[in-house]
């Protein structure tokens, strides 16, 4: 009814323009109105602009359908389905772990979970996870226990490395072991910054056991490296996947579950007498 309606009266205003022309030519508007030179320009140009209008109605109404039906649509829950089903709930690529909003995420994290090997950038960290550890978030730490003969495997590994990181400490030929020992340094003096009932929040423990990635994780979005030869995995594309519950997420959260329940706990502020004590032999714990 209203689209009849619109016709009708761009319609009525074409047909009163043409009227217009009609009776200009034959000079009964100039009886009408002998002044009317503005109102014959202003009623042509009405007419023309009007009848532009008629024409283009329809492509208009076309708008129209297309606004109703977008919504109608879920755009945000259309999204959301394809980010899980399609994607797997990878939200986005990033060309290195600097290069996410990992930090950010760290000021209001609930639980923070680190897999690695060793944790090359705890350093710049460090004060992020402190003040999550005093506020009560609970940070866990995974790394590879430094006399496994898989760090014998990764140090081979990283060997051809031309990252400044892979060979700091001076002891070129075991990275791996240097930088969980330096990862434990750092972990206990967060450990002694914190007050003492708040050291129970920050858990670490050491893997004898083939990672199969890296990972940093705060609530249920996690950022996923690779490891590579050459290259440390926070220099490497990470992946930010959001959600526990989707398809890469699953398989994530299940990589840090096994590894958490085969690692052997380790208290930071005693962490040099209890490392030379550590046995994978035992019953895991």
């Amino acid at each position: 009814m209203r689209r009849r309606a619109e016709r009708l009266v761009l319609a009525t205003m074409v047909f009163v323009g043409i009227g217009v022309v009609v009776a200009d030519a034959l000079g009964l508007l100039d009886k009408i109105a002998p002044s009317g030179t503005i109102a014959k320009v202003t009623l042509l140009v009405l007419c023309t602009v009007t009848l532009f209008l008629l024409l283009e109605l329809e492509r208009l109404y076309m708008l129209d359908d297309i606004q109703r039906q977008l919504k109608v649509l879920d755009i945000k829950g259309i999204a959301e389905q394809r980010r899980r089903e399609h994607y797997a709930g990878v939200t986005c690529v990033h060309r290195t772990l600097a290069d996410t909003a990992f930090a950010e995420h760290l000021r209001t994290a609930h639980e923070i979970t680190i897999l690695n090997t060793w944790v090359p950038n705890l350093k710049d960290i460090a004060q992020a996870l402190e003040a999550a550890v005093a506020r009560g978030a609970r940070v866990r730490i995974l790394l590879l226990f430094p006399n496994s003969d898989v760090a014998s495997l990764r140090d081979e590994a990283l060997r051809t490395a031309s990252d400044p990181t892979v060979q700091k400490g001076g002891r070129g030929d075991e990275p791996v072991k240097q930088g969980v020992q330096d990862n434990l340094d750092i972990l206990e003096d967060i450990a002694l910054a914190v007050p003492a009932a708040r050291r129970a929040c920050l858990e670490v423990r050491l893997y004898n056991s083939l990672p199969a990635m890296a990972v940093y994780r705060t609530d249920d979005r996690y950022f996923v490296g690779m490891f590579v030869h050459g290259k440390l995995a926070i220099r490497g594309p990470q992946l930010e996947i959001d959600g526990a519950d989707t398809v890469l997420g699953t398989h994530v959260h299940a990589e840090l579950t096994t590894l958490w329940m085969i690692g052997r706990r380790i208290n930071p502020v005693d962490w040099q007498r209890q490392l030379g004590a550590i046995s994978f032999s035992e019953t895991r714990g």
